[in-house]
């Protein structure tokens, strides 16, 4: 049968003092530094979610700004439509062997390539 004695009481005061004990200095403190990195974790996150939202921003506004420009490129320099459709049909010869009026040629046909390819990029 069960007996009730003076040992039974003292455990009975022992696990309250301990329980009492851990959780005044030790539970309550552990709570606190979770609470603590938790909150800080979260500030982390925010911060992370507000950087990507200006670089998201910044990279738009990038992709705009490069949009106006070639779209004012196209409307500042007049585009000519070359015969050829790369520079690959351009044959060069040795400079040497060109009059000056053939390399100001050169020169243009080479120039209306490069803005007709970055006109339509």
């Amino acid at each position: 049968m069960f007996s009730f004695d003076v040992t039974l009481i003292v455990q009975m005061i022992h696990f309250f003092l301990a329980w009492w004990f851990i959780d005044r200095f030790l539970f309550k403190k552990l709570v606190h530094e979770i609470h603590q990195e938790d909150s800080f974790t979260k500030g982390l996150e925010r911060k992370l979610h507000d950087e990507t939202a200006i670089l998201t921003s910044a990279d738009q506004h990038k992709k705009a700004e490069w949009a106006q420009f070639k779209e004012l490129y196209k409307q500042t320099i007049p585009v000519s439509n070359p015969p050829y459709t790369s520079t690959q049909d351009i044959h060069f010869r040795a400079l040497v062997d060109i009059s000056p009026e053939e390399k100001e040629l050169l020169r243009n046909e080479i120039s209306a390539e490069l803005v007709r390819r970055v006109v339509n990029d």
